[in-house]
């Protein structure tokens, strides 16, 4: 931490560009007033080349550091414009979005970011490339616990988060296409992910499927390849029904078959305790219900 770890008596901005030149991975957390924090002249702290937060990002930027931005407090990422020239590679970088009710989960979230980032420079091993991670997936769905969390992104991202964290802390291996996949590897791997998985959860939410007639659309690619592949696929929904006006295609036609569970308003951890004990403990490709 900068504040913290430099020596007493040290030279700050020797200790701080010394530091971010040998690390890895710099952490920038912004909170809501992280823009605009002045001196007590009013003028605005990071328009001030000394400034220790630009100083560090500055470093970080020339020299090829990882930077992750950490936004905190419901902050939002800086434009480009919002920013000194020397910054503005900072609003390129993808940010990570750490809630107070979801910390913990978040914060395991971001440790297996920065372990696949450590990993990669070496600095640690643990499964990084494609291949290392399927493999590893095939390795665990053998004992039934490996399990693909499909959804239709930004409608249904909460009610899948909330499944793939109840997943995670009861030791099943869940996998989140938004949260687990590397930038650059998105049609190839999701479909490889799936075959490498026992399971295959569908969130389905009111307004979920009002896009799956489209060719392109990813929830139904993504359910199509799991029939395919004979997955054991589960629904689970919440305010959700199958209506009798609605067509399926072909390829996705067997998804209105198969037994759902619903979420009712305040009974979630029970549906999570039958989603675990019953339906993660078939085969895969049960029989349809009729």
């Amino acid at each position: 931490m900068d504040v913290d770890t430099p020596a007493p008596g040290a030279d700050f901005g020797e200790a701080i560009e010394s530091t971010v030149a040998a690390c890895q991975v710099l952490l920038a957390v912004i909170g809501p007033g992280w823009l605009t924090v002045a001196f007590e002249d009013g003028g605005r702290r990071l328009d001030e080349p000394g400034d220790s937060v630009r100083l560090e990002i500055e470093t970080a930027l020339a020299r090829g550091v990882r930077i992750i931005p950490i936004l905190v407090n419901n902050a939002f990422m800086p434009h480009r414009r919002e920013l000194p020239g020397s910054l503005a590679g900072l609003a390129r970088r993808n940010a990570f979005r750490i809630g107070n009710e979801s910390f913990r989960y978040d914060a395991g979230v971001l440790i297996t970011a920065i372990e696949r980032v450590l990993a990669i420079s070496g600095a640690v091993a643990v499964p990084t490339g494609p291949d290392d991670r399927e493999q590893e997936a095939r390795a665990r769905a053998r004992d039934g616990r490996s399990v693909f969390i499909s959804y239709r992104r930004k409608l249904s991202e909460s009610l899948a988060l909330l499944v793939y964290k109840d997943l995670i802390e009861h030791r099943f291996d869940a996998f989140m296409d938004f949260e687990n996949l590397d930038s650059g590897e998105f049609d190839g791997r999701i479909l490889s992910q799936i075959e490498a998985r026992e399971h295959f959860i569908v969130v389905l939410e009111p307004g979920s499927l009002d896009r799956i007639s489209q060719d392109g659309d990813w929830l139904r690619r993504e359910i199509a390849h799991a029939l395919a592949h004979g997955r054991n696929v589960v629904p689970v929904t919440k305010g959700f029904e199958f209506s009798h006006d609605l067509v399926l295609p072909r390829d996705v036609a067997r998804l209105a078959s198969f037994n759902a569970i619903h979420i009712p308003p305040g009974y979630f951890d029970a549906a999570m305790e039958r989603l675990r004990t019953r339906f993660l403990k078939m085969s895969s490709n049960p029989t349809p219900r009729s």
